[in-house]
């Protein structure tokens, strides 16, 4: 595996031959989900990253979550208000949709259904993460 973007600080992008300083991430939902992966108090050590600019949404505010090179979304828990927020965001982009959520096939299920990306069950690893973002970011770069 190509460890260049996780150890670095920068991804160099196959199309366009540009440089990535930090990748922008639409963050919508609670920040505390990050805590389970250690990412500190209410995921202050996500936020604080040298790999990453995020901007944080509220499930009912998302204007301008498409800006972002991808979406990631904490579960509510509730599959009612996820698959209804997953379709509003799909209608707004086709940027990469990742969900980060409890470990439960029948709900990770549903919000692929509902146009999610990709799911992580929670807690997963840093390094988990990070990957996983930089595998989207490789694909939307190809």
């Amino acid at each position: 595996m190509n460890k260049h973007f996780i150890e670095n600080k920068s991804y160099r992008c196959h199309l366009e031959d540009r440089i990535i300083d930090k990748i922008k991430i639409s963050f919508i939902g609670a920040l505390g989900i990050l805590e389970e992966s250690g990412y500190g108090i209410d995921g202050q050590e996500f936020l604080a990253s040298s790999k990453y600019q995020i901007n944080i949404f509220s499930e009912d505010k998302i204007e301008g979550v498409e800006r972002a090179d991808l979406i990631l979304v904490a579960s509510s828990n509730s599959i009612e208000r996820d698959t209804a927020l997953l379709q509003t965001c799909r209608k707004k982009t086709e940027k990469a949709i990742i969900v980060l959520g409890p470990d439960d096939e029948d709900y990770a299920a549903d919000m692929l259904y509902a146009g999610a990306d990709d799911y992580l069950k929670l807690p997963c690893s840093k390094q988990v993460l990070d990957t996983v973002l930089y595998v989207h970011m490789r694909r939307e770069f190809r």
